[in-house]
């Protein structure tokens, strides 16, 4: 019998193919950073979970701790950190408000963040300059100016009114993953805590969660797990500062979880988190170190293809070690033929990719995603109908 086909990092192909199959009407799917297509055995404990749950919901909804238990677990595992330390979320969303609101109190707090935060860290923050007089210093972050300017920048906006600084340890809309952990040894020195946002970090390789004194990332984007499912990973000392977004009927019971009161949020959906338990599982058997190694060859394969196009401009830094699977490309105004090139490539193509929202008008940008599912046919097939878009013979 023949072996798992194996890739040059020793990633099994095998099993990735048979996890994620094409799809039924030939589609590709270039934006796993936004939502994650899901691994077949995830569906599969989706459903066998709604199957057993129903048998009971009354049992399985409020008496069985298992499903969250066995996500807590799993989630902890990935991220190398104790179970203790992990809150289940529905989002990164949910675990930066936790947190945000909690040091940011009193008129004149000072937080320090970039241009390059997500969507809903920017409408948070605002709410909080707006209804708290929350003063928020920000960081005009150019990726390609690299990490010593960056974390110059950082510094200098440090006052004694700073109580916090939120980074994200892999850019949404370039993929840059800097190496944070010196600023982070930079910042507990002077105990202020960091925040980051690890949306795109849990499925891209190992994570670094305990080196920050507060981590949150989201569970169905590239680890493939169920949409609202999240996690906020915190230590004993880090916990006693929350200050509760949401209460319900279980939070002031004994817990021996530091972070156990925070979960109770009324009826839960138990289901999703054998879900996220199922895709822990896999990360785990195919290993996050070839998992990161194999996405970061696909981009590098991309990015070549891409520059080759005229017109074509690399937003995403590719020095070794600060790469990801995202990368993020923007092309001239007078190359363009499209009102939407994102648009026009699901239209024409079947190839769904996410805009540029972040260098110039999305309709002329493109933020490709290269997850483990992705193929080099894939990438010939994106070729080919980004030069037929640009009419390059």
């Amino acid at each position: 019998m023949a072996g798992p086909d194996l890739d040059s990092s020793g990633l099994n192909l095998s099993l990735v193919r048979e996890e994620w199959p094409e799809p039924d009407d030939s589609s590709i799917y270039f934006n796993s950073g936004s939502c994650g297509r899901k691994p077949r055995r995830v569906l599969q404990a989706i459903e066998d979970g709604w199957r057993r749950l129903n048998l009971n919901p009354t049992l399985r909804t409020f008496c069985d701790p298992q499903p969250f238990d066995a996500a807590r677990e799993a989630i902890a595992g990935l991220l190398g950190t104790p179970a203790s330390k992990v809150l289940l979320t529905q989002n990164s969303t949910q675990g930066l408000q936790l947190v945000l609101q909690s040091f940011l109190q009193e008129p004149g707090d000072q937080l320090i963040t970039t241009s390059h935060e997500h969507g809903s860290m920017n409408t948070i923050a605002r709410h909080l300059h707006e209804s708290r007089g929350v003063v928020i210093r920000e960081v005009a972050l150019e990726p390609l100016n690299g990490e010593r300017i960056f974390f110059e920048q950082i510094k200098s906006l440090i006052t004694d009114k700073t109580r916090l600084v939120q980074l994200s340890e892999i850019s949404c809309y370039s993929g840059w993953r800097p190496d944070l952990s010196p600023l982070a040894a930079y910042l507990k020195e002077r105990k202020i805590p960091l925040l980051v946002d690890g949306a795109h970090a849990i499925g891209q390789g190992p994570c670094r969660a305990d080196e920050f004194a507060f981590y949150v990332g989201s569970c169905h984007k590239w680890l493939g797990a169920p949409n609202g499912t999240g996690f906020l990973c915190a230590d004993a000392e880090g916990a006693a500062l929350l200050k509760p977004l949401w209460l319900s009927d279980q939070f002031y019971e004994p817990s021996t979880h530091p972070l156990g009161r925070f979960e109770s949020q009324g009826t839960p959906d138990v289901v999703k988190w054998l879900g996220v338990a199922a895709a822990c599982e896999l990360q785990v058997e195919l290993g996050p170190v070839l998992i990161a190694k194999r996405q970061q060859e696909l981009l590098l394969i991309l990015a070549e293809r891409i520059r080759a196009l005229p017109g074509a401009k690399i937003r995403t830094p590719l020095a070794e070690g600060e790469t990801s699977g995202m990368l993020t490309v923007s092309w001239e105004n007078e190359r363009m033929r499209v009102e939407h090139l994102r648009d026009h490539l699901w239209e024409k193509y079947r190839i769904w990719t996410q805009p540029d929202f972040c260098y110039g008008a999305p309709g002329q940008g493109l933020r490709f995603s290269c997850h483990i599912s992705i193929e080099q046919t894939h990438i010939d097939r994106l070729i080919q109908a980004l030069r037929a878009t640009f009419g390059i013979s």
